[in-house]
This record gives C-alpha cells, structure tokens and sequence, in this order.
C-alpha cells in the first residue's frame, strides 16, 4: 500500500508570513499621520497666500485715503535686523537687556551700534527660531542690548535665532490698539479677528461653504460674536490677522515695508500677541496667544500724488 504525503505549511511558515504582511501594513499606514500632515500644511499655505494677497491690497488701497499717515523717514543709525547673542532663562522672569550682534556676522565683535533708547516704542519681531513671527514692544536699549515688555524666560527663543526692528512711532499705528479685539478704537490698519471657512446661514439645507472674502463683517464686534460662535463648533478652525507697518530708510524713502501676522485659532482676542499670564504655582510667565502660523513680509508705495 501506497502512503500519500499531503503538501501543507508548518506553523513557522505561517508567522513568517504574517510577519511579513505586519511589516507591510505597518509601512504603509506610517504615511498616512504624514499625509495628512502635509496636507493640512497645505491648506494652511493656501489660506495664508489668500489673506496677504487680501492684506496688501486693504493696505495699498488705505494707503491712499486722506486719514492714512505715512510713517517718517527711519533715520536711526545701527542695524535693524540682527540675531540674539544668549539664550534667556527656562525659569523666571527676563525681560532684558538681551544682548543682540549683526546677522551677517556671528562673531561678539560684531556690535549693533544702537544709539541709547533709540528704538523705544519700536518692535521686535522674530524672524528666525522657535519662536519665528512673535513680536515684543521694545522699552529700552543700549548700543547692543535690548529690553522688552514681557518675560522670554521658558520661551522657545534661542541664542542666535534671528529678529528685525519694526520702528514707526509717528505714523499710522504700526499695531492697533485693539489688535485683534473686540473693540474698534485704534483700528486704523487691516486687522481681523476671525476669517470663517464655513458659515451656517440658518436655512434647512445645512452649512454653506463660501470664499473668505465672502465671510468678512464690518466691523470688529460682528468679526467677535462670528468667531465665539464658530469656534465653538468641533473641527472649525478660525484665521486672523493683522498688518504691522515699518518706517522707510533714507536710502529707499518711497518704499514702505509691511508684514502680516496670520494666526490659526487665536485664543484671547482682547489681548496682544505678547500678552503672558503666570500660570499657578509657577513662576514663569507663559504666553497666552500663540504664535502666527506665518508671517508675510511685503513692500507698497506711497502714490506719486502724495509726494
């Protein structure tokens, strides 16, 4: 009699090949948190190149009414775009002075040469680092040092990340008062506290999805009451912003320079971006709004009949 051996796989043949499935299934699944990443980074891209396009031409287009004040020449010596020259405590409160060298130049010789309190009531705005598109009122400084008017301390600024001093006293308001609040006073460049990507006009056909341009109210307290509302509904992210004017230098006096802080989700639109708060049983202030999702840099002119 003849045995027949039937053909099989053993057990070991089996976890391999369920090894192998995992390993593949595993790989392929990684992509999906970087897809949907990149993705999200995408969206954000395109609303942000939306609102600077929308910025510059409110800003160009307020450039040429009769209550716009152009900003005097800068005439300030030293450089206005440089890069910290220490890091700031993890703990505490720092406000300053924070020592600052050219940008061009890492070395410590490389000096600043600010003129004492020349930039008080100007800005600091980040430009580089942890912490890119912050931006700090300057209360004092010396030939290289500046002192601001919050804590850095615990923040994510680092030795040589980089900044630009924004400086217009006496023009247009560089920031409005309000900034992104509540309240309309002070209100004289382009701001917004709330650009809505879906609105729910109360029909029975459910939410209505329109252009940005389309969403945009009058006036700041309308912009607020959208915003609460919209914010509290799951998923529905809200985008802001405001434009931050700078002083010409000699050497281009026609030319202005503008730059718009975007920001997703700001959190308390009654206060500035470099509002803090000591959370309790701590003592390391903490920023309460956080930081632009991008912030744009753009040039307008003065029109030739104003010259």
């Amino acid at each position: 009699m003849i045995r027949h051996r039937n053909s099989g796989v053993t057990l070991i043949e089996v976890n391999l090949a369920m090894g192998v499935m995992l390993f593949g299934v595993l790989s392929v699944s990684s992509l999906f948190p970087v897809g949907l990443k990149l993705v999200e980074q995408g969206c954000l891209s395109s609303d942000c190149d939306f609102i600077t396009v929308m910025a510059r031409s409110q800003t160009e287009m307020l450039s040429t009414s009769s209550g716009f004040k152009f900003a005097p020449l800068n005439t300030n010596p030293g450089q206005l775009e440089g890069r910290l020259n220490e890091d700031p405590p993890k703990t505490g409160t720092f406000k300053g002075p924070i020592s600052c060298i050219r940008i061009k130049d890492g070395s410590d010789q490389a000096k600043m040469d600010w003129k004492a309190n020349d930039w008080v009531g100007a800005y600091m705005l980040m430009t580089g680092g942890g912490e890119a598109g912050r931006i700090f009122p300057i209360t004092a400084n010396d030939g290289n040092r500046l002192t601001l008017s919050v804590s850095i301390a615990g923040s994510r600024i680092r030795k040589f990340d980089s900044f630009r001093i924004i400086c217009n006293k006496t023009g247009t308001p560089c920031i409005p008062s309000a900034f992104l609040g509540d309240s309309d006073s002070g209100r004289t460049i382009p701001s917004i506290n709330g650009l809505l990507l879906k609105e729910n006009d109360g029909d029975d056909d459910g939410p209505e999805y329109k252009q940005l341009s389309d969403v945009r109210k009058s006036t700041a307290s309308a912009l607020s009451d959208l915003t609460k509302k919209y914010k509290n509904s799951k998923g529905l992210g809200v985008m802001s912003y405001a434009v931050v004017l700078d002083s010409p230098k000699p050497g281009s006096p026609g030319l202005y320079r503008a730059y718009v802080l975007i920001y997703k989700d700001y959190t308390d639109d009654t206060k500035t971006p470099w509002a803090t708060e000591t959370p309790v049983g701590s003592n390391t202030p903490i920023f309460v709004n956080p930081k632009p999702a991008e912030y744009v840099p753009f040039f307008y002119r003065k029109p030739s009949l104003l010259n």
